[in-house]
């Protein structure tokens, strides 16, 4: 790994009030715990924050309040301003600017807010012009998002302030492409369960939502591959699988936030309608963390 923004980055969730309100405190606790993981910086205000649940006004003071928490740890802090209002875009990445972010990224608007591939491409210039900050774009094809094909992404990744991707994609492919075509530009893998893979074809790091409960694992799983422990990459892998088989189980989001809770982190609850899932996942889930195969990265 040798791109400046080459590293691992929690997907930081949101601290919540009990009446689903932006709880400063709660998100500072947060921010302590996940920051004690073997981390270079946290990604603020992404799916994983809840960030389509949250006001433009909340965001912004969250951004600040990570990085009053980030500042003495010295992480590197990637803000996402993604929105589908360009012009509340534009504020957010204004406001990371001004709280010292390193980066911003943004998923694109979807097919329904810019039908024309030249007008993702205006969202993002603009969004870097309001910054100033290099730009990771964002490439997470999931039902109702936006899919860039191979021309598409290499168009936005030769674009001028372009740091990077947060690929979140099980498209090895595509990725070992953008790999060989971009050696000079951050490629940051965001499928934690394939992290392997994409380390495997050259990720510089990677950005997860399960960082914030394991993030030290994902730099041994790469470190195992770059040293060709191929076994042992693979046995770390297959713990961070099966925690992810048992989150998405429990609902993902929720899910971490009952893991942190039961490790002394408040955090708070997920905002309505988010709630955790079949109550027998969420015995398993909890089965899982005390049986103590994780012990060794979590705090």
């Amino acid at each position: 790994m040798k791109h400046r923004f080459s590293g691992f980055y929690a997907a930081i969730l949101s601290g919540f009030a009990d009446d689903g309100a932006f709880d400063e405190a709660r998100q500072r606790a947060l921010c302590a715990y996940v920051l004690r993981q073997d981390l270079d910086g946290l990604y603020v205000g992404g799916t994983t924050a809840e960030q389509t649940l949250m006001q433009i006004s909340e965001r912004i003071t969250q951004l600040q309040v990570v990085a009053e928490c980030a500042k003495p740890k010295q992480a590197r802090l990637i803000a996402h301003v993604g929105t589908p209002s360009l012009r509340a875009a534009e504020i957010l990445a204004k406001a990371a600017s001004e709280a010292s972010y390193d980066a911003i990224s943004a998923l694109p608007p979807d097919e329904s807010h810019a039908a024309r591939f030249d007008l993702v491409q205006d969202y993002y210039k603009a969004i870097l012009q309001a910054s100033g900050l290099p730009l990771f774009v964002y490439h997470y094809p999931s039902p109702a998002r936006r899919a860039f094909s191979f021309e598409e992404t290499s168009a936005l990744l030769s674009m001028e302030g372009v740091a990077g991707i947060k690929f979140t994609s099980e498209d090895l492919y595509l990725f070992s492409r953008l790999r060989r075509a971009f050696p000079d530009r951050a490629l940051l893998f965001g499928k934690d369960e394939i992290y392997a893979g994409g380390a495997l074809f050259g990720a510089d790091g990677g950005i997860g939502s399960t960082y914030n409960l394991v993030g030290g694992l994902y730099r041994a799983v790469h470190q195992c591959v770059e040293e060709a422990n191929l076994d042992e990459a693979k046995r770390l892998q297959a713990l961070s699988c099966e925690l992810v088989v048992h989150l998405l189980g429990a609902n993902l989001l929720p899910a971490i936030k009952r893991v942190l809770a039961r490790r002394g982190v408040d955090c708070g609850p997920c905002r309505l309608p988010l709630g955790l899932g079949d109550p027998a996942a969420v015995k398993g889930l909890d089965d899982f963390i005390d049986s103590g195969v994780l012990d060794g990265f979590l705090n």
